[in-house]
This record gives structure tokens, C-alpha cells and sequence, in this order.
């Protein structure tokens, strides 16, 4: 499918450091948003609906990044609640917390495959260099989510809802753009020039929309 990329330009200086791993504000299916902010004094997780704002995490840590499933019945999130930032599930109805990692390495940026099975989160391997890694819910099995990719790191991944690519920014020389993978061909192709990064694609999957960083 031919898809059409939009950018939201950020006119700031330093704005390259948009391109780590961060934070995030997520709409799910209908009328609610779930999001990330520290107007209690701590940054934590929030659903806002249309009549009702609620606190969904109350904890002296950082809880950010909330990323809700396709069904819209849980979310994920990252937190460094046990001392270094893991990924955690949180089930909407009964508020229950599910750590999901317990690497002594900086988990972050989670987000979720097109059935709601797997979770993609980003890793520090090494000082500097991060790999998206695929933990599957149920088992808790790890692996790399990309199979040899031709880059120092991969960051913020985001699939499409038909299941078959997979959007992501790379890391390349002297920056990083945005790029996908195809997981039926398993081809990487780069979709902006360097500068560009946070790829999301549509629910239909016509357009995708990252941030770029102009001069």
C-alpha cells in the first residue's frame, strides 16, 4: 500500500532530543485519552473522558508513555518505580499493575502489535544504542523485534493495524529518521531524511505522522 507521510515541524532548538525515548499522549477508540503529566506534583498516568479526568497511577516514581491496546482494555506504560524504567501493564477495569520487565537495563517506549499478544518497547543494549525488543504478553518471551536491522539503534515502534509493517525511527549517522519494516518481505525502507522521527501510522493506514525537525 502507497502511504503518505505528513510531518509536524518543530521549530526549536535542541529539538533533535525529540527522537529519544520519551513521552507520548495516546487517544484510544470513542472518547477517552490517556496521557502522562505531572500536575500532582509527580508524573503519572491520566484518563481523561469527556466529563471525567482520573488518576490512574498514584506512585512517587516516573509512570509515563501510556500506550492503551487495540481493545482499549488495558494499557501500557513505563515506570522506574522498582529503581530503573521497566514496562508495566495496567487491566483499565480493575487498575491491577503488571510488571512486565525486570532488566537491570532502561526498558521505555512501549506500544503494542496489531492483535494486543505483544508488547515492542525500546532497550538499551549498550550506552547510547537501543533495540526494539517484542515481549510476548502471555509467555513473557523476548526477541528482537527486527531481524538484523541496518542500524546503531531502532526506537518508538508503532505497527499498523493490518499487522504488516512495522514504523520506527532509526538511528543513522549524525541523526535520525524515520523508517519501516515489512514483515512479510522483511525489507526496511526510510520514509524521511535525517531530522525526522516518532513515526505513527493512521487507523487506515493512508498516512503517517511523525515529528521533523527543520533548520
Amino acid at each position: 500500500m502507497r502511504t503518505k507521510t505528513l510531518a509536524a515541524v518543530l521549530l526549536l532548538v535542541g529539538a533533535p532530543l525529540l527522537c529519544s525515548p520519551g513521552q507520548t499522549v495516546n487517544f484510544e477508540r470513542g472518547s477517552r485519552i490517556v496521557f502522562s503529566s505531572d500536575m500532582g506534583g509527580n508524573a503519572d498516568i491520566y484518563l481523561l473522558t469527556r466529563n471525567q479526568l482520573t488518576r490512574l497511577t498514584d506512585d512517587p516514581a516516573t509512570d509515563e508513555w501510556p500506550v492503551p491496546d487495540p481493545k482499549g482494555e488495558a494499557i501500557l506504560f513505563t515506570s522506574n518505580r522498582s529503581g530503573n524504567f521497566d514496562i508495566y501493564l495496567m487491566n483499565l477495569a480493575s487498575r491491577e499493575v503488571k510488571r512486565l520487565t525486570s532488566d537491570s537495563r532502561d526498558e521505555v517506549s512501549p506500544s503494542w502489535s496489531s492483535d494486543g499478544s505483544s508488547a515492542y518497547f525500546d532497550r538499551e543494549v549498550k550506552k547510547g544504542s537501543w533495540q526494539t525488543t517484542k515481549l510476548d504478553i502471555d509467555s513473557g518471551g523476548l526477541s528482537p523485534l527486527f531481524p538484523d536491522p541496518p542500524y546503531k539503534s531502532t526506537i518508538v515502534a508503532f505497527e499498523s493495524r493490518r499487522g504488516d509493517e512495522v514504523y520506527f525511527t532509526a538511528k543513522v549517522f549524525l541523526g535520525w529518521l524515520v523508517a519501516k519494516f515489512n514483515k512479510t518481505s522483511g525489507a526496511y525502507a526510510e520514509l524521511a531524511k535525517r531530522g525526522s522521527c516518532r513515526p505513527k501510522p493512521s487507523p487506515d493506514g493512508a498516512l503517517v505522522a511523525y515529528v521533523s525537525h527543520e533548520d
